[in-house]
């Protein structure tokens, strides 16, 4: 087994599944809107509940996450936002901004898959 010690140089953060539109191509696990869909479809057919329940403790999680992404940030590169919506994700701006006030984003190229129906203003 090899354990890497250095932290990564470029991060893809996926991390929550907001999205303001339901779009056909997207599955649940990319789209608020289509998980709720068919957690509906579900509830009202009867199916199988525990379909849906890869999704618990996932805050906890996320939490344990985001501490690990920030401990990382000063050697990272490259960062890649997607969601969901990922403009629409209240922690992704938080590391945005984070970003800045410390001045680390002048090292760091950042990306981001968006639906373009958001402002990509900076938000505070």
């Amino acid at each position: 087994m090899v354990i890497v010690e250095e932290p990564p140089l470029y991060l893809d953060i996926r991390l929550r599944n907001l999205c303001n539109l339901k779009c056909r191509m997207c599955y649940l696990a990319s789209n608020s809107k289509v998980e709720q869909e068919q957690k509906e479809l579900i509830l009202k057919n009867e199916m199988d509940k525990r379909f849906f329940n890869w999704g618990r403790n996932k805050e906890i999680r996320n939490r344990e996450i985001w501490k690990t992404i920030y401990k990382w940030i000063p050697g990272i590169r490259r960062l890649y936002f997607s969601g969901g919506e990922p403009t629409l994700i209240k922690e992704n701006w938080n590391l945005i901004n984070y970003l800045k006030e410390k001045d680390y984003s002048k090292n760091i190229f950042l990306e981001c898959n968006t639906n373009c129906t958001q402002s990509l203003k900076w938000k505070n």
